[in-house]
């Protein structure tokens, strides 16, 4: 009984446990900044543009795990001037480390795209890997001094700029938007089988920018063009806002999975059978080959098993009965008997014994396990003072008959 019980306690306190961890490491990681990330309301937050791609009909998420998982992702990729004050996108130049630069390469060669801010140049180079001309873009060209290449002030008919490309000598980017003076503005360089557009000014985006003149008509255009309906990820990664893969993720994903998954079902299998057990305890085939006293030692045990203490209350009851029936020469084995209780009860020492003798032998039976033992304790002292009393009198020579 004790065992059962034990190990019904230890599943559940390991299901519990493992409950506990997936709660605590799911919820696990660190509190994104909300200087200039896509969530933030603030003037230098970009919240404005990810909610207008979100209603131009894009699917938009917040990209914030290290960049060697970026290959399983065909996206858009957007990353601010920011990444250049963050040293979370550098590590060492290895496949094997997910914080490397090098990732953003790969991501790209398989296919990926990216809009990068010109003053990430360095960080392409060093970090990443691509060797661009930042030089072309001279500084950051405002907005106001965009034309389009028939020499009209730039607004919203975007096609006039934006779908008639020109090449740089020297350059194997593709000029698709320049300023007044002729400075490449959005110059786009295939990598791969993906691309990579470089802009010459991401500010344009921020929550305070956003909203003059034909900023957000431009966004639009330029992931349209080199995203296409694709997910479009703004890196917080870049930015130094790491938020490391839960354990969900760590645990059923990539290699570990088959072991996760096991795990788990063997969990499963474990408690379901455990509450079965519990919830329908089913009596194993008595056989009469086998010794009287253990079959009722082992329904016994079931039915404590099972959590039934009044069951067993009422077979221990009928079992001095009907033995103390035999002792008095009773033929009622009932248990009901008034005059087979009155001959108990009268041999009991004194009147309060006589009341609690006949609570035990006639009254409510125990409903709780604690409660079942101390009244088993009870039944057997009254049976033995019943036969003690009854050879007193055979040695007295009483020889009281019952009948």
């Amino acid at each position: 009984m004790r065992r059962s019980g034990l190990w019904q306690r230890l599943v559940v306190f390991a299901g519990l446990c493992l409950f506990a961890l997936v709660v605590a490491a799911s919820i696990a990681g660190y509190t994104p900044k909300d200087d200039g990330g896509a969530l933030s309301s603030e003037d230098e937050g970009r919240r404005a543009a990810w909610q207008l791609l979100q209603d131009a009909g894009h699917r938009v998420l917040s990209w914030q795990q290290a960049p060697g998982s970026l290959a399983q992702v065909d996206a858009l990729l957007l990353v601010g001037e920011d990444v250049v004050e963050s040293e979370a996108a550098t590590g060492e130049r290895s496949e094997r480390d997910p914080r490397s630069g090098a990732h953003y390469l790969h991501f790209m060669e398989s296919g990926g795209r990216a809009i990068v801010d010109v003053r990430a140049a360095d960080w392409l180079r060093d970090e990443v890997g691509l060797d661009v001309d930042e030089d072309r873009f001279d500084a950051p060209t405002p907005f106001a001094s965009l034309e389009s290449r028939a020499g009209e002030p730039f607004d919203a008919n975007l096609e006039s700029c934006l779908g008639l490309p020109r090449t740089v000598d020297g350059d194997p980017g593709t000029v698709v938007l320049a300023g007044a003076e002729g400075e490449p503005f959005a110059t786009l360089y295939p990598v791969g089988d993906g691309a990579l557009l470089l802009v010459g000014d991401t500010d344009l985006w921020r929550n305070s920018a956003i909203g003059q003149r034909d900023h957000a008509y431009l966004l639009l255009a330029l992931v349209g063009m080199v995203g296409g309906d694709r997910t479009v990820l703004f890196d917080e990664f870049a930015r130094g806002v790491h938020s490391p893969p839960g354990f969900l993720s760590i645990t059923f994903r990539g290699r570990v999975a088959p072991l996760g998954w096991t795990l788990l079902l063997w969990i499963t299998l474990s408690v379901t059978a455990s509450i079965w057990a519990w919830r329908f305890p089913r009596d194993p085939r008595t056989r009469d080959e086998v010794h009287p006293f253990l079959r009722v030692q082992s329904g016994a045990r079931l039915l404590d098993r099972a959590r039934r203490p009044v069951d067993v209350a009422e077979r221990l009851r009928a079992g001095v009965l009907k033995r103390l029936a035999r002792r008095l020469h009773r033929e009622e084995v009932d248990g009901r008997s008034e005059r087979l209780l009155a001959l108990s009860v009268d041999r009991a020492p004194d009147a309060g014994s006589s009341a609690r003798w006949n609570e035990v032998l006639s009254g409510k039976l125990p409903t709780r396990r604690k409660e079942l033992n101390d009244w088993a304790a009870e039944l057997l002292e009254i049976e033995r003072a019943v036969e003690a009393s009854l050879r007193r009198e055979t040695h007295a020579g009483a020889g009281r008959n019952p009948r």
